[in-house]
Parts: C-alpha cells; sequence; structure tokens
C-alpha cells in the first residue's frame, strides 16, 4: 500500500512539473511573436513614409520600394518628417530626425549627445542626394581641484560636429559652421548638390 501511495505521489509531481515547463515554453513563443514586429511609420507624404525597425530607419516609396536612410544609429530617431521641395526645378523629398544619447554618470562625466540627420532624396533614381548630420554633445564633467580629491567643481562645454543644414526658400541649402558657410545648389543633370559660385 505504501508503494502504491508513494507511486502515484511521484506521478502527480512530475505531471505537475511537465505541465509548467510546457506553459513556460508557451510563454516564451508568445514573447518572441510580440517582439517581431513590423515596419514602424514615423513620418508621411506623397503616399510615402518613414519607417523604422529592427534599428534601421528607411522610406518607402510608392512603388513599395525602399531607400536605405541610416542603419545602427545613435538611438531612436524622433521628431521625423518628411516633405517634397523643389529643387532647381526637380521635386526632392527632405528627410529629418532627431537621435539623443546620454552617456556615462552624472558623478564624474556626463555626455548628453544631440544628433540632427538632414537627408534629400531624389525618389525617381531612389538615391539620396545630400546627407547631412550636425552633432552637439553637451559634456557635463566633476574635476578635481586638490589632488586628495576634496575640493571639485562642475564644469561644463559643448563640442559641436558638422554643419547646421538649412533649406532656403529657393531650394538651394546653406551649409554652416562657426567658421565656414557654403551654398549648395541641385544641378538636375548631375543628380547633385552643387557649391553655388
Amino acid at each position: 500500500m505504501k508503494k502504491t501511495i508513494l507511486f502515484a505521489l511521484m506521478l502527480l509531481m512530475s505531471a505537475s512539473v511537465a505541465t509548467a515547463q510546457k506553459s513556460k515554453k508557451t510563454k516564451g513563443k508568445a514573447k518572441a511573436k510580440s517582439a517581431v514586429s513590423g515596419p514602424k511609420a514615423l513620418a508621411s507624404a506623397d503616399n510615402m513614409s518613414v519607417n523604422y525597425v529592427k534599428n534601421d530607419l528607411f522610406l518607402t516609396l510608392a512603388s513599395k520600394d525602399t531607400v536605405d536612410l541610416r542603419r545602427n544609429g545613435l538611438s531612436d530617431p524622433t521628431d521625423v518628417a518628411l516633405k517634397s521641395i523643389n529643387c532647381g526645378g526637380s521635386k526632392l523629398y527632405l528627410v529629418t530626425w532627431t537621435e539623443k544619447k546620454k552617456q556615462g554618470d552624472a558623478k564624474s562625466k556626463l555626455e548628453d549627445i544631440t544628433q540632427k540627420h538632414t537627408m534629400i532624396v531624389d525618389v525617381d533614381s531612389k538615391t539620396k542626394v545630400l546627407a547631412n548630420i550636425e552633432s552637439a554633445n553637451h559634456i557635463t564633467e566633476k574635476v578635481y581641484l586638490s589632488s586628495d580629491k576634496y575640493v571639485s567643481e562642475t564644469q561644463e562645454k559643448v563640442r559641436r560636429e558638422g554643419f547646421e543644414c538649412a533649406l532656403q526658400p529657393d531650394g538651394t541649402v546653406v551649409l554652416k559652421n562657426k567658421s565656414t558657410q557654403t551654398k549648395l545648389v541641385y544641378d538636375a543633370g548631375s543628380k547633385k548638390f552643387v557649391a553655388k559660385k
């Protein structure tokens, strides 16, 4: 009798363990399916959209073709905008977005990086005719004034890289930084932006 009761308890315990393992497997499968989602549309214009999936940003055209805008960026894109523009008599599309990232810690050195991306795409040839990244890095650092690290002060500085990009109403693009300014016009023949003389 004792052997029968012991055998029944062992069967009951093994059945409950098998059921628990099976439920864990089904939960894992459900999570995997929900994590793999389709592209997320961030902006749209003229039957086209800027989509984001798996750290890739791309422009989906009306013909369902795509133009790759960015792979493995600094962070998820924000403030995404898409609009049609007229440059040199050609219809092009302006795509802009911002990426932000913080790295380090507030106790020693914290960097707050902001990148503004500007891309102009020729939809007919499916190419990027202008790509610009303007970066600003706001650094907050704790600097020790004595060798025993008793006295300290917080210093802040901003490091800028790249060019500020501005589209003018006449279709020209102005790239400028602290020391230079360049005006670019679109040459429809070569499908490129060239410096205006």
